[in-house]
């Protein structure tokens, strides 16, 4: 099974920071929300629809994305792979970005940035990506935050730790993954310091879903295993309407029914979650269905 590309997603929220912005479109948005799970369940079929009916250049560029990273293993849920008609959406997305671009839109100039970053309907160019997300930054337009937290978390964690901070301030709250992310690798490279667990234990008690799963899956985990909190975790988790943290959380929740982890070990249970799972991302749909076959899909 191919993996998706390495790639900074976003779910698109619409900010005061320029009259036109592509990211407002009501189709472009409705697109993202069938393509990420939020707040609906995923439909890769219909999110393309509304990129369609769309036709802005963010819509062009996620249809190309969709078309590019497609799996001949998740064709009953999205498109078939088509390598060429990923190149010409990304052409003539990275043709329509860049109108928008220079008229100053700022959703326009970070995706644009994507697209020269991967090398996606033109010649990569770091130094060209890096000029349009601070162009992005400096019209206090979040996502471009968040970005340029993934940039920096290798060379200095906590600025990038910093930027997730103010996406968030900015009005995009799925920049708390980022936070985790930060304290994660930071825990990675400190000889797994509890310190950086204590910290994420933190914005845990704050809220945070995406600290929740971790927490979670370390209290699952450890050499004194707590299942009773991990699965309150889990719950609570899967409450927030994020598609990529609610199928993380009933995937885990599964995984306690299917190895007994502080409850009666019920493969069907196990199943319904991987169910629920599969409503939110159409990769748990492939684990799914290999569960159905018998195997165990997460890793030991």
């Amino acid at each position: 099974m191919k993996l998706p590309y390495c790639f900074i997603a976003f779910t698109i929220f619409s900010h005061p920071v320029f009259a036109t912005m592509l990211s407002d479109d009501s189709d472009y948005k409705q697109g993202v929300k069938y393509l990420k799970g939020n707040g609906v369940d995923v439909n890769n079929f219909k999110a393309l629809d509304y990129f369609k009916n769309s036709g802005n250049g963010l819509s062009l560029f996620e249809m190309g994305l969709m078309y590019e990273n497609a799996d001949e293993d998740l064709t009953n849920y999205t498109v078939a792979p088509d390598n060429e008609l990923a190149k010409k959406l990304f052409a003539q997305a990275f043709a329509a970005l860049q109108t928008s671009s220079d008229a100053g839109d700022p959703s326009a100039q970070l995706y644009l940035a994507v697209m020269y970053y991967n090398g996606l309907g033109t010649k990569t160019d770091f130094k060209k990506a890096r000029q349009l997300i601070d162009a992005s930054t400096q019209k206090g337009y979040p996502e471009s935050w968040s970005m340029l937290a993934g940039l920096v978390l290798k060379s200095d964690p906590d600025l990038a730790y910093k930027y997730y901070e103010k996406a968030i301030e900015l009005g995009f709250p799925e920049a708390q993954k980022g936070l985790v992310s930060v304290l994660e690798y930071k825990m990675k490279n400190g000889n797994y310091d509890n310190k950086y667990r204590v910290e994420i234990n933190k914005l845990a008690d704050k809220g945070n879903g995406y600290a929740m799963l971790s927490q979670a899956y370390d209290l699952s985990n450890n050499a004194t295993p707590d299942y009773s909190k991990a699965m309150k975790l889990f719950n609570d988790a899967a409450k927030i309407p994020y598609g990529d943290l609610q199928a993380s959380a009933f995937s885990g929740i599964s995984l306690m029914y299917n190895r007994g982890e502080g409850v009666i070990k019920n493969r069907q249970t196990a199943l319904h979650y991987l169910d629920k799972a599969c409503q939110k991302s159409i990769f748990e749909c492939y684990n799914r269905d290999v569960f159905k076959r018998g195997e165990e899909t997460w890793p030991e």
